[in-house]
């Protein structure tokens, strides 16, 4: 079966609103204020890197095996999330620092 780009960026656009409109619209450890120290960014980040974990799973364990698309939406809107997540810890831990 051959997939084509378009039907993935349109799935990817898809999952990808679905699944992280919630962590766009207010970020856990981007939201993290200064004068917090780094522990407090590290918890929020572990936190948040667990949310995305588990919303990775149910993505996939809810998409049929033969659905490469789908799959494939769930590991690169996962990708994104972390991502985020960790540059969100990043920041998050300059501004304490400071």
């Amino acid at each position: 079966m051959k997939v084509r780009t378009i039907e993935v960026l349109t799935l990817l656009l898809l999952v990808g609103t679905t699944m992280t409109s919630d962590a766009i619209a207010s970020p856990p450890v981007a939201a993290m204020r200064a004068g917090r120290d780094p522990g407090d960014c590290w918890d929020a980040y572990a936190a948040a890197a667990a949310d995305a974990a588990n919303a990775f799973a149910d993505c996939y364990n809810n998409t049929s095996w033969y659905d490469v698309g789908g799959r494939l939406a769930c590991s690169a809107s996962y990708a994104v999330e972390a991502e985020g997540n960790w540059i969100g810890y990043l920041n998050c831990a300059e501004l304490s620092t400071r």
